[in-house]
């Protein structure tokens, strides 16, 4: 996965110099709304953050694709009977958003997202006890996702964003019968240089 990572980078920065018009890189963060959809389970979301670089590279005044590495922290919760459960799941994202400015700040965004799954624990409590336990083993190392977004880029290089994560990929291994597919609501801030 970290040859992928510095492969993955290597081409953004390669392919933007060659023929974008204008590049920038930057930084973004903010707070995850995470649940999942699935068959038969109850879910709640859960509130996390994420973190990341980003790369503008501009076609033209109003194109331009934005690839980015994120570390996200997702997730959600379930209430049972015997004890409420939640479920912490952390990935290194990575999107390739199409950028299309409306005007001078406004910006509507859409994209694929390949996710490589880092963590994955649940925290069952019941009766005043807490119980962690590793469950990584049980999910796919990876996830793809279609993004959706908005953005608001101002003059100063900050930007506000929001987005959708659209998980269409099933992250449970050998559950036939069962879809679990991530389902993220991102508010960001970020800058560009």
């Amino acid at each position: 996965m970290r040859k992928f990572i510095v492969i993955s980078i290597f081409l953004m920065v390669y392919v933007s110099n060659t023929t974008a018009q204008e590049v920038r890189y930057g930084f973004k963060g903010g707070v995850n709304f995470s649940n999942m959809a699935t068959d038969g389970l109850d879910t709640e979301s859960f509130t996390s953050f994420h973190l990341g670089t980003v790369l503008e590279a501009m076609f033209s005044e109003k194109i331009g694709v934005q690839p980015e590495i994120v570390y996200s922290f997702q997730g959600f919760k379930t209430k049972e009977i015997d004890g409420d459960s939640t479920y912490k799941l952390s990935y290194i994202n990575m999107p390739i958003m199409l950028k299309y400015y409306i005007n001078t700040g406004l910006v509507l965004e859409a994209g694929p997202q390949i996710g490589f799954l880092h963590t994955a624990k649940i925290i069952t409590e019941s009766n005043g006890n807490s119980d962690t336990e590793d469950i990584k083993e049980g999910l796919r190392s990876n996830d793809f996702c279609l993004n959706f977004g908005v953005g608001y880029q101002l003059k100063n290089g900050w930007n506000l964003g929001a987005r959708y994560n659209w998980g269409i990929s099933n992250i449970v291994k050998d559950q036939l019968n069962q879809n679990f597919k991530n389902r993220v609501i991102q508010v960001s801030i970020g800058y560009l240089f």
